[in-house]
Parts: structure tokens; C-alpha cells; sequence
């Protein structure tokens, strides 16, 4: 499969050696094609640096709630946003989305929108199966920070 692509995201395409990066980034995992030509983009949200920091559950919890339902504002074709288990980051798949400042841009965009939040979304015992688990003042903290060095998301590695 041949793709055309930001060169920024072919530098640092697959997985990385997580005692080489620098978070906070965001990055490109893969791209799967499927039957019919459609393709998978999963992104790497990477929030905290590995091994060495990661989010506190219950702002992991409301972060993944919370731009889960906010970055469908700002970008089509997202199928899900996952936090990781090591709590360092989220795993984003999206279909036909390979546009990396978009991207960028969307991501921003629902950590703004975090900022402004005053509640977390389906953060109640009918639609989540942990409704007690919850901070959002730790995802804005978290959200806060990230932001904070937005210019730094498309350097995976120290320079």
C-alpha cells in the first residue's frame, strides 16, 4: 500500500522506543486499509512521558470521556479514543484522516474544550461503568500542562 503523507509523520511511523521520546507528542502508529479502500490512521496522544510520569486514573478516566465526545466537534471519521494502560497517553483511530496539522488542530481544540468543561461527560452509572472515578480537575491540570507545550507535539524525539 502506497500512502502519501506528511514526511513529518514518516520519520516516526510504527512503534518507538519509549525510552527515546519526549512527551507530549502526537504521532502516527499505522495505517490499515481495509477490503474497500477505506484506511484506519491510529494516532499515538501521547500526554506524559514513559516510564517516567503517568496521569493519575481518575483524570485518565475523565480525559478519555471527555475528548471522546469533544473531538467529534472537530474532526469526522473518529471511531474511538482510548487511553493506554501504562496512563502515559491515548491511542486515537481515525478513518480517512491522515492530515497531520488537522490533526493537530483537532486535538488542541478538544483540550480547549476540556479547559472549559464543568462536568465530565457520561460520567453517570448509566453510561460509565466507573461513574465514582472521575476528576476533572485532574484533566484540566493535565489538559493545562499539554497545551502548555504545544509546540513541541510534532517532535517525538529530543533534538
Amino acid at each position: 500500500m502506497t500512502i502519501d503523507m506528511d514526511p513529518r509523520l514518516k520519520e516516526t511511523l510504527g512503534e518507538q522506543d519509549h525510552r527515546k521520546v519526549v512527551a507530549p507528542y502526537v504521532k502516527l502508529i499505522s495505517v490499515t486499509e481495509g477490503a474497500r479502500g477505506d484506511r484506519v490512521w491510529l494516532w499515538d496522544v501521547r500526554l506524559t512521558q514513559p516510564n517516567q510520569v503517568h496521569m493519575p486514573m481518575p483524570a485518565v478516566h475523565s480525559l478519555e470521556h471527555c475528548i471522546a465526545v469533544f473531538i467529534r466537534r472537530h474532526l469526522d471519521g473518529v471511531i474511538n479514543f482510548g487511553c493506554m494502560g501504562c496512563q502515559t497517553g491515548f491511542y486515537l483511530p481515525v478513518m480517512n484522516m491522515g492530515d497531520y496539522d488537522k490533526m493537530l488542530d483537532a486535538i488542541e481544540r478538544s483540550l480547549r474544550d476540556v479547559l472549559a468543561a464543568k462536568e465530565v461527560p457520561l460520567a453517570n452509572e448509566e453510561q460509565c461503568g466507573w461513574a465514582k472515578n472521575h476528576s476533572l480537575q485532574g484533566a484540566q491540570d493535565i489538559a493545562r500542562s499539554v497545551l502548555a507545550r504545544r509546540d513541541k507535539w510534532t517532535r517525538v524525539f529530543s533534538q
